[in-house]
């Protein structure tokens, strides 16, 4: 099907083909040396194993975000460990043409506008500043002699998350530069919602909010933010996960890891075991944020 005979070129396969042909094939055509005699024809195993390698490889020529994940999803296959080195050096091709193909060079002005803490020149830079503002926060709640982090919560129970959503929007706004518009519950694909996306001018970072206790705080940077919000045309496929950690509350801690993981003592594991639950591709695009709002 792909080539009848040897006078023909190969017939052009999708993605899906590909990683098909290797996960189901790999197993039963492991690879093979060159036969030094004996072998006529096409029936041998090493054209056999070559041809898995030409599907290895055509992954790794492939620029699209999509190929990084086959590529990430064929390294955890166990049906091609014998070609595991192969497609491993193929996703890091393919990560690097990824990378020269997206990097975007800054003109001058976008350069000079970095440099003097002015308006971003792009999405990255627009998530960049928003990241750099939630830091601010983070201190303040930790450190302000006003104890900032009272506003999110009732006596001895954290808040609701849209209301704490709304006492973020209350600390941001401030340190965001007018030009910036920070949104609640904006209109994205699908008629799906986000807890908040920052504007300036095409650009759109959406940012997903949950509080520690939520049902789906493990996986709601793919199933909410990644498949549903940076898909939106101005955010290019970025966004922000931010989770609230108020440390130990009765009815209302983590749930269970869904790897049975023990549970996080403290926001930077539980940043780390959230980052974790990302492929590479998506980390390069989407950040998580823990911010701290437990009290002393």
């Amino acid at each position: 099907m792909i080539r009848p005979n040897r006078s023909e070129q190969w017939k052009p396969l999708s993605l899906q083909q590909l990683e098909f042909v290797i996960a189901k094939f790999a197993a039963y055509w492991p690879p093979a040396p060159l036969p030094s005699s004996g072998w006529r024809g096409d029936t041998n195993p090493w054209e056999a194993a070559q041809f898995i390698r030409s599907c290895i490889n055509a992954l790794g020529a492939d620029q699209r975000e999509d190929s990084s994940i086959v590529l990430d999803r064929l390294v955890e296959n166990p049906n091609a460990p014998a070609y595991i080195n192969e497609i491993k050096h193929a996703r890091a091709q393919q990560r690097r043409l990824r990378r020269d193909k997206e990097f975007h060079v800054p003109s001058f002005p976008e350069i000079k506008n970095t440099l003097a803490s002015g308006l971003p020149g792009s999405v990255d830079d627009l998530k960049a500043m928003i990241l750099d503002h939630l830091e601010d926060v983070q201190d303040y709640l930790r450190n302000g002699e006003t104890d900032g982090w009272e506003a999110y919560w009732n006596d001895d129970s954290p808040k609701e998350e849209n209301t704490c959503r709304h006492r973020l929007l209350d600390a941001l706004r401030p340190r965001i530069r007018p030009e910036i518009v920070l949104l609640p519950e904006t209109l994205m694909p699908e008629a799906k919602r986000a807890d908040i996306v920052a504007h300036y001018r095409a650009a759109g970072v959406p940012i997903e909010i949950k509080g520690q206790w939520h049902s789906q705080v493990w996986d709601a940077a793919n199933v909410q933010l990644i498949e549903k919000y940076a898909r939106d045309w101005r955010a290019h496929g970025r966004g922000i996960y931010l989770v609230l950690w108020f440390g130990r509350v009765p009815g209302k801690n983590l749930p269970g890891h869904p790897d049975s993981l023990p549970a996080p003592s403290s926001p930077a594991q539980l940043w780390d075991m959230l980052v974790d639950r990302l492929t590479e591709a998506e980390r390069s695009r989407i950040d998580v944020f823990v911010l701290d709002i437990s009290k002393p």
